[in-house]
């Protein structure tokens, strides 16, 4: 008897200890390690030099399912489509092709497996953003925490270098809410962050590119920075304003301040901004203050300039500042 009482107490600790985890989810900030209830990657291009996979897994040992909306960041136009995935099943598409429903896929062909849905493809030229939202069979917004995602950058140029890069989906758990289309970051979600770091390649002010620092001579690296605000309207053509503050400081502490504007989504090149110094490393600190939150992705390519090489490397840019409130607006279709 003393045994089943010990066993349900250990069973209701466990469950109890589930809820206040859930539950507190919503309040620490979004993760690029764990799984969450909305995936968003921040940078999907395909053009003459680049396609993007998409990779989504579900985590979950029951089907999940989820609403995407792929971002124009040029005209903030939104595409949706819905996926479907069988318990621990994961799923791949190219953005620049999309994937059809076909259920003679050959085995070891790209579209083999299970399909998770019909899914479109973006257009040539396209660059800007994908984000996709756990939801219940009527579509409604339905926290499961059982999503997680990368994004690879392939190279599909003529060049032959085969340059790639790879970045983690951006995870954002839930502890649920009123499942309405007005999907609260910071309460019912995990939240955004107002401050960010980056440690990137210095721009010497006298040197028109920065020299790669392995490569050495004949070589140059760019640095980019791609934006993309926590506040979005996915049910409209409704561009998200923001304004982001930066410092930067060198190895010998010299300062450059200044700020980036835009909306919707932006790639910017940090060669542009005029960062100066003296050195090869810098560390710059990105603040939105109490205007929009953002999420920011970090891509540095690296040329030998006497081949024409390039090697690539994105990552997430790391949060060291509070939590954000924003808010997702989502269309709920049957």
């Amino acid at each position: 008897m003393r045994a089943i009482q010990s066993a349900r107490a250990i069973g209701l600790a466990g469950v109890l200890g589930a809820c206040m985890l859930f539950a507190g989810a919503a309040h620490a900030l979004s993760d690029t390690n764990r799984q969450g209830s909305i995936l968003i990657f921040t940078k999907v291009v395909n053009d003459s030099q680049r396609d993007t996979v998409i990779q989504i897994t579900n985590t979950h040992n029951m089907v999940n399912r989820a609403r995407c909306f792929y971002l124009n960041g040029d005209t903030c136009r939104i595409t949706d489509f819905d996926i479907t995935l069988t318990k621990q099943q994961p799923t791949h598409w190219r953005a620049g092709e999309g994937r059809p429903t076909d259920l003679l896929d050959s085995f070891g062909s790209d579209g083999a497996g299970i399909d998770p849905g019909r899914i479109p493809a973006v257009p040539e030229g396209f660059a800007g953003a994908l984000i996709c939202v756990e939801v219940n069979p009527d579509g409604e917004p339905l926290p499961m925490n059982k999503l997680k995602g990368e994004a690879t950058l392939v190279d599909e140029s003529d060049t032959g270098t085969n340059n790639t890069s790879q970045y983690n989906a951006i995870a954002f758990p839930g502890s649920g809410g009123d499942m309405d289309e007005n999907l609260e970051l910071g309460s019912e979600y995990a939240a955004c962050s107002n401050r960010h770091q980056l440690n990137f390649y210095s721009m010497p002010s006298e040197q028109v590119e920065q020299e790669d620092p392995v490569l050495g001579e004949n070589s140059a690296v760019v640095h980019n920075l791609t934006i993309l605000p926590c506040d979005l309207d996915l049910t409209r053509r409704s561009p998200t304003p923001f304004t982001i503050n930066f410092e930067s400081f060198d190895e010998f502490e010299g300062l450059t301040s200044g700020g980036i504007t835009g909306s919707c989504w932006a790639n910017v090149s940090i060669n542009d901004l005029e960062i100066g110094g003296v050195t090869t490393f810098g560390t710059m600190t990105l603040d939105t203050g109490d205007g929009t939150p953002v999420m920011l992705l970090s891509e540095s390519f690296h040329t030998a300039l006497e081949t024409g090489a390039t090697a690539s490397a994105a990552s997430n840019v790391h949060q060291v500042g509070e939590n954000a409130p924003a808010t997702i607006k989502m269309l709920i279709l049957p």
